[in-house]
């Protein structure tokens, strides 16, 4: 509401938002609707005065006019709020087709990650973004002479429908084609189709070409990015230094990985093996860095020879104590520029016999090597560095131990204040948590953007809380918090409900069935190296018993104090880490998840013959359920003796963190929450 007395008149108000709309923007959109002569014609200054001649106006009259303007200028801010955010994207896309032109160009592909395959991709790289406007994590672009068209999953649906302007099409990865199969599709004979051969994996190339050009479709690497062409205003990477993360946390010098990739090299009968994922690379050399976001890596590659090795980034971010680390006798990793890497590249598969480039790696790495010296295979560092040593699992369990005391003082907090009516909503949650987050020892931030989802907000399962979609926290519904931090002895992702008010009847049998689902799947006994997907079935049986399921996946890899979703072979061994997580999500209405990270560690039970060792799973996640949303009634005796188990430990490890940090009363509200059920 304007304040009266510190506003402009109405009049002068009406003519400022009038110039602002109708001023000629720095690109056009395609179509314009406003006629060259009336967007050209001078328009009188916002503060000139009027002269009218007619008769004065009554007070009811002025009233009246004063407050039809009103909501005409609320109308039109709208309008230009809207317009200021499509503009500028219909403008890229007018801007990308001229380059397609002069390219002879009929299709251009614009995936979501970089030259190194990165999760949450750093803020100069994502072109993705900046051409369609979707900001979720996963999803790719087309974008034809005629149609711009964005691929993503069932997580992103909902925020893609929010974020995409009205001239792009969403299609949905389950229920449509791919994206070569479209273009198989769509485009002539003849047609040619364009992407930058470092934004897309080796393998991904060859199956886009074989599929087009079977169909007479030209594929084309073009290293000439054309978004880089148009994205005049680029953002630049974080800044800081490169570090070494400590011993005391990664459990294993640098120099015995060397060595230990370098036998696994000679095993494969390879004497050159390139590394382009930056996790990868962070954990091999025992470094962290800044550039990503939520993930403490640096861009690099790093290409490992019999005798030699070679560290490809930014030297500026170099410090002396990081040149002094990658010295040690016998493991020498020399440092050098960045862009030295693709001239040394062409250098280095000149001469050596047998080159091994990972399926992680770009298609432009790949397609510098000849097919005759070429191994082309899954990383030999993914399972080193998937199987985590002794120190890392103990590092990891105390991270999950501190974090668990921010997410229950958030708990506590919010558990008073939002039934006395005080002001509660996602971002501040998210802050909330970020703050106390930072309060404990060895954080350095989060792990991916938080996710704090009330009411239908909940429905979408990878929904970022924006300004626009916001919503205040009340009673009424359940909160769901998927989130997680960056710690030097761990990386978190937690995922809780919480009800404020009374559940549904509804919301505690989904609750339950998801808990159910847990303890169902963290007691369960299994051969070492056993497919993960097997255990899926676990974790939704009782949910599916009440007909209901989810489309998401239920386990993924985790890093130590690197990437919150970590790439694994597939199977379970023991000292991985990783999530379990059933969910449900029911549109406009409302979603839940939970989520704790587990270790595999040996069984209790053995076999006799010792032929096939069975493992199971401990828990790392230590954080309470919202026994209000518990029916205790739908669970069997083996699922409610976990949960109390379950929260004996939380009580006993992250009870005594509380009082080692001297929060007596937060202690007090743990021993209350964690009661049997």
């Amino acid at each position: 509401m304007l304040h009266e007395g510190n506003h402009p008149s109405f009049d002068k108000l009406f003519l400022k938002t009038i110039i602002a709309i109708t001023r000629e923007p720095d690109c056009l959109p395609i179509r314009s609707e406003v006629p060259d002569g009336l967007r050209k014609r001078p328009l009188a200054s916002p503060d000139q005065e009027f002269s009218l001649n007619c008769r004065k106006e009554t007070p009811g009259e002025r009233a009246f006019v004063a407050a039809m303007w009103f909501f005409f200028v609320i109308f039109l801010v709208d309008a230009a709020h809207s317009e200021s955010l499509v503009q500028p994207l219909e403008c890229r896309l007018q801007k990308l087709r001229t380059l397609m032109k002069d390219h002879q160009i009929q299709a251009y592909i614009v995936p979501s990650t970089d030259d190194h395959k990165t999760e949450f991709v750093p803020a100069p790289e994502k072109r993705r973004e900046f051409i369609s406007g979707f900001t979720g994590s996963t999803g790719n672009a087309v974008v034809t002479t005629t149609e711009a068209l964005l691929w993503t999953d069932s997580r992103y649906y909902l925020q893609a429908l929010r974020e995409l302007p009205p001239s792009w099409k969403l299609v949905t990865m389950e229920n449509s084609s791919s994206i070569d199969e479209w273009l198989q599709k769509n485009m002539k004979k003849g047609d040619a189709v364009a992407v930058d051969p470092k934004k897309m994996l080796a393998g991904t190339f060859k199956e886009y070409s074989s599929t087009l050009n079977n169909s007479g479709i030209s594929f084309i690497a073009m290293e000439d990015n054309l978004i880089d062409r148009i994205w005049t205003d680029r953002p630049t990477y974080n800044e800081g230094n490169i570090f070494i993360h400590a011993l005391e946390f990664a459990g294993e010098p640098y120099e015995r990985k060397l060595q230990r990739l370098r036998k696994k090299m000679r095993d494969l009968k390879s004497d050159l093996l390139v590394a382009a994922k930056l996790d990868e690379i962070a954990w091999l050399l025992n470094l962290r860095g800044h550039d990503g976001e939520h993930t403490p890596t640096f861009v690099s590659y790093v290409v490992v020879r019999n005798r030699s090795a070679t560290l490809y980034t930014d030297t500026n971010k170099v410090p002396p104590e990081v040149v002094d680390h990658l010295r040690k006798p016998g493991a020498e990793v020399e440092v050098s520029p960045y862009d030295n890497f693709w001239s040394d590249w062409k250098k280095d598969v000149q001469t050596h016999k047998k080159i091994f480039v990972p399926e992680s790696a770009n298609y432009q790495i790949y397609s510098r090597v000849p097919a005759d010296k070429m191994i082309f295979k899954k990383s030999p560092l993914l399972d080193m560095k998937a199987l985590k040593n002794p120190v890392e699992v103990s590092a990891s369990r105390r991270a999950h131990i501190k974090d668990a005391v921010a997410l229950c003082k958030l708990y506590y907090q919010m558990e008073r204040e939002v039934p006395d009516g005080a002001h509660w909503d996602e971002i501040k949650a998210t802050e909330i948590l970020a703050f106390y987050r930072s309060q404990q020892k060895d954080n350095l931030g989060s792990s991916f953007p938080s996710i704090v989802a009330y009411g239908k907000n909940g429905a979408s399962p990878h929904y970022i809380p924006t300004p626009e979609t916001n919503l205040t926290i009340g009673t009424s519904a359940p909160v769901t918090l998927d989130t997680g931090g960056q710690y030097l002895d761990g990386t978190i992702d937690t995922t809780r409900v919480w009800h404020f008010g009374t559940p549904t009847p509804f919301q505690k049998q989904v609750y339950t069935a998801l808990l159910q689902g847990v303890a169902d799947l963290a007691t369960t006994v299994f051969p070492q190296g056993s497919p993960a997907k097997l255990f899926d079935f676990v974790i939704r049986r009782p949910l599916l018993k009440l007909g209901l399921t989810f489309g998401h996946g239920t386990t993924h890899g985790t890093g130590l104090f690197l990437e919150v979703h970590e790439d694994y072979n597939g199977t379970f061994f023991e000292n991985f880490i990783g999530s379990q997580e059933p969910g449900y999500y029911k549109r406009d209405d409302f979603g839940m998840r939970l989520e704790n990270l587990v270790v595999v560690v040996p069984s209790a039970v053995q076999n006799d013959d010792n032929r096939d060792r069975l493992m199971t799973f401990s828990p790392l996640t230590l954080v309470p359920y919202e026994s209000k949303l518990i029916d205790r009634e739908l669970m069997d005796q083996s699922q409610v003796n976990w949960v109390n188990n379950y929260h004996n430990d939380v009580r006993k490890l992250v009870g005594d963190e509380m009082i080692k940090q001297r929060l007596h009363i937060l202690y007090k509200w743990l021993i209350e929450k964690t009661n049997p059920i």
